[in-house]
């Protein structure tokens, strides 16, 4: 029987925030409350397009607590990080972790496939704190996407002007 020390899985999930990669090499098509193309309902985490069986990593340490199939998610993983943050993995290919399994962070836990029925392979992902949905990753809220937009075009502007001002030939 293996032993394992928990201690090590203990991480402060809330410090992760905007600091998490995505767990799959891919394309973010479908972001937070964008409209479904075969429902009209809403997304409620991401999309990821990716190859069909590429590596699916878990985004931090934690405990896998489902590893199965479920309608509507085709083959999931769904992994406890501690102080009721969780991360959902779905529409995957092949799941290589079972339930109670301990995970470290960027451990390889899925093969990324088409089992949830989407238009695309890739990967749907979920982050949660007490059943809400969280973002910690730059961009997914459409708050978050608008002021980012914002200070990026207002850093832009500056820059622009600082580099015409600094490189105007004197005219003669």
């Amino acid at each position: 029987k293996v032993v394992v020390d928990k201690k090590v899985y203990k991480i402060n999930f809330a410090k992760l925030k905007k600091k998490l990669k995505l767990p799959v090499k891919g394309k973010v098509l479908y972001k937070y409350n964008a409209k479904r193309w075969d429902t009209g309902t809403r997304w409620k985490g991401l999309f990821i397009k990716a190859k069909e069986g590429s590596n699916v990593k878990s985004v931090a340490a934690g405990q896998v607590v489902f590893s199965d199939w479920l309608r509507g998610f085709g083959n999931i993983i769904i992994i406890d990080h501690g102080k009721s943050y969780m991360s959902l993995y779905g529409n995957n290919d092949s799941l290589l972790k079972q339930k109670g399994e301990y995970i470290k962070g960027g451990e390889i836990i899925a093969l990324s496939g088409n089992s949830g029925g989407n238009k695309y392979n890739g990967l749907y992902y979920e982050l949660r704190h007490n059943g809400k949905l969280e973002f910690f990753l730059n961009g997914p809220n459409k708050k978050n996407s608008v002021s980012n937009k914002m200070q990026i075009y207002k850093s832009f502007k500056a820059t622009k002007s600082m580099f015409i001002k600094k490189n105007t030939l004197p005219r003669s």
